[in-house]
């Protein structure tokens, strides 16, 4: 003999179900948002900074100096030691990046407070 399970039975075991996903999706939500604006914090940062024939990781070097930002790369998948040119007055260090990284085919993306090559 099948025994029959109430309708309101099935029905509050599906409702638990759903408000633990509502909670996780809220948690997760909140945390992605909060990650977005430290990320956009470091880029509106004001870079002067002027250098001629200078190593890219002399460079790197100063704009962690200028924007107390940490660069995190290989220096032999960047080619460190190529030299780069660059003069900027009070421009953001989003700015400066898109100047110095990809025409060197270099990408970059920030990870808890890093911007990683």
């Amino acid at each position: 003999m099948k025994k029959i399970v109430p309708f309101s039975t099935i029905l509050l075991k599906i409702m638990k179900i759903s408000v633990v996903q509502i909670a996780i999706f809220v948690i997760f939500s909140g945390m992605s948002m909060a990650f977005d604006g430290k990320a956009q914090e470091f880029l509106n940062r004001a870079i002067t900074l002027k250098s001629e024939d200078t190593r890219l990781r002399k460079v790197l070097s100063m704009l962690e100096q200028q924007a107390d930002v940490q660069f995190v790369y290989s220096s032999k998948a960047i080619k460190a030691d190529r030299k780069v040119k660059l003069s900027v007055v009070n421009e953001r260090l989003e700015t400066v990046l898109q100047k110095v990284l990809p025409p060197l085919q270099i990408s970059y993306r920030i990870v808890e407070g890093q911007i990683i090559c």
